[in-house]
């Protein structure tokens, strides 16, 4: 308590530590009641006495060019003995001193138990660290961490072993392992995509570049926000990696379908944006009026889902600044109408997915028109005789 709080309570960002478990020394003072009353001295009497010469406090200080000395009064108890020879009072009847062993009974003993701590069946001594509000609790735990094992060497002597039992920014690092799991999943999905459906290895290459692009602004508006890295903004991340290149596709596709149509590259590009501009304007709006209402909630589940909802109205108002200029950009750049031919790897590829993509396309019409052509019913006709 007085070496191991004190040393993990000087790491910035610690804010509270609960000792859980062992056993605490404890002098403990039984008066006599009868011996109180026979010498005229009252319970308060002796409290008082006990905490005024039980102190210690700085009286001053002694300075000269060099340095500079805190003086203090030491005047807590050294041991057992010299509370037992305390003077906490006068008897009213003698006028004699009276010493803390003449109305009481002093003993050096353990508080009793409050709780208890216990590591495979052994006794031990829990400690419950937790962070202050405005803290990073990654950076925290880390540095507590790091200090449990420097504090393990240091009292090596007296066999002193730290165990974690419960780390909960585990939790927090699992969720950024996620969010690059994710990020990579989904770069290499759309990568696929765009390579089926439009045959082109550049044009897949710029879509997976508005991933990237667009988080790396999120991370900087999250700076400048002064948010972390918790759970709500990682979710949020997490959220919208698929809606961060659904803008960049919808503008490439256009773009690639004005090449095809023999457009130079800058020009397609340019007509391209400007015809599925309101498009996708649209797309990210529907998004943004149903996560700004959020941000704007108050009370707890505001505080909870404010982190949560404006990470992922910037991400997607980034994916669609990132849809109208660098996507265009590289597209009038770098892309190009590629062919496979039928007798390369690509040609078998990607031909037959257009030949099955055909086949499913014609089926699914086919199946259209007959729910959409009107269906003859016959019904009797019954005819009224006229008077």
């Amino acid at each position: 308590k007085d070496r191991l709080k004190p040393a993990i309570s000087s790491i910035e960002g610690v804010g509270n530590i609960n000792i859980i478990g062992g056993q605490e020394r404890e002098i403990k003072v039984l008066l006599n009641r009868a011996s109180l009353e026979s010498k005229g001295i009252n319970m308060l009497q002796v409290v008082q006495a006990l905490q005024t010469a039980n102190l210690d406090f700085p009286t001053g200080k002694l300075e000269n060019e060099n340095e500079q000395i805190t003086i203090r009064l030491s005047g807590k108890f050294q041991s057992v003995d010299d509370i037992r020879n305390q003077v906490v009072a006068v008897d009213k009847n003698t006028g004699a001193k009276v010493k803390l062993n003449e109305i009481a009974e002093v003993s050096d003993s353990k508080k009793d138990l409050v709780n208890l701590s216990r590591v495979d069946g052994s006794a031990a001594l829990g400690l419950q660290i937790s962070k202050t509000t405005d803290a990073n609790a990654v950076a925290v735990a880390d540095e507590v961490l790091a200090l449990l094992d420097k504090l393990e060497q240091q009292y090596s002597d007296k066999n002193m072993e730290f165990s974690v039992a419960n780390n909960q920014t585990t939790f927090t690092k699992d969720a950024v392992d996620a969010v690059e799991h994710d990020l990579l999943l989904a770069i290499v999905l759309v990568a696929v995509v765009m390579l089926f459906f439009l045959h082109s290895f550049r044009n897949a290459l710029i879509v997976m570049l508005a991933i990237p692009t667009s988080l790396v602004s999120t991370l900087l508006m999250m700076y400048a926000f002064d948010f972390t890295l918790n759970l709500m903004t990682l979710l949020a991340m997490s959220l919208v990696i698929g809606i961060l290149v659904d803008d960049s596709i919808v503008v490439l596709e256009n773009i690639y379908r004005h090449l095809e149509m023999g457009e130079r590259p800058r020009k397609a590009a340019l007509i391209g944006r400007n015809e599925i501009g309101f498009t996708a304007l649209s797309i990210t709006l529907v998004d943004v009026v149903v996560f700004v209402p959020i941000a704007l909630t108050s009370g707890i589940v505001g505080n909870i889902m404010r982190q949560f909802a404006l990470v992922v109205t910037f991400s997607t108002l980034m994916s669609l600044f990132v849809s109208f200029t660098l996507t265009p950009m590289l597209a009038s750049r770098f892309s190009k109408v590629e062919k496979f031919e039928g007798r390369t790897l690509g040609g078998i590829i990607f031909g037959g997915f257009e030949r099955m993509l055909k086949r499913i396309t014609n089926w699914y019409g086919r199946v259209v028109s007959r729910l959409l052509n009107p269906v003859k019913v016959p019904y009797p006709a019954f005819l009224r005789k006229r008077n």
